[in-house]
């Protein structure tokens, strides 16, 4: 019995959403402390680290916040 722990953002896969791919793809940068705490992410930041547009940026900033991964701050 396999009794590892799956988190979220390893569930996604080159047939998941862009939204759900860079969301999983953050979330694997800041786990791995690619960014500092307290560093600012921005939507328009990981739109062009993905080479995507802001909308499915602000999807995945949205689920890496559900994630608790990160704290959205309003206009920053």
């Amino acid at each position: 019995m396999n009794d590892l722990l799956t988190l979220p953002w390893e569930s996604t896969d080159d047939s998941s959403p862009i939204a759900a791919r860079m969301a999983a793809w953050a979330a694997r940068e800041v786990i791995e402390q690619r960014y500092e705490p307290g560093a600012l992410l921005t939507e328009a930041d990981l739109a062009e680290a993905q080479k995507a547009s802001r909308t499915p940026a602000r999807e995945a900033m949205l689920q890496l916040e559900r994630w608790r991964l990160v704290r959205l701050v309003p206009k920053k």
